[in-house]
């Protein structure tokens, strides 16, 4: 995370706002990149790195899914939304 100075006396709750933005940077940068080749499937593409790979573990996962008997993380589901 280029220009971000993380403590090491700091704790996980006050760096991620930190990681958060870096982590909407790269996602950013990731539709730009993957757009052309991926056409149609770039939006569910990001939405689906965001949920997987979200700095906030309160936040990761399928949210549709919070509360329920299944994964938030299932893969299946994940698999599912990109199987035309």
């Amino acid at each position: 995370m280029e220009g971000v100075q993380l403590s090491t006396e700091s704790s996980f709750k006050q760096d991620l706002p930190h990681l958060q933005h870096a982590f909407e940077a790269t996602l950013v940068d990731l539709a730009s990149q993957i757009r052309e080749r991926a056409g149609d499937l770039s939006d569910d593409i990001i939405q689906i790195v965001r949920q997987l790979c979200d700095p906030d573990p309160t936040r990761r996962g399928d949210p549709s899914w919070a509360g329920s008997a299944v994964p938030r993380y299932n893969p299946q589901r994940y698999v599912s939304r990109l199987d035309y």
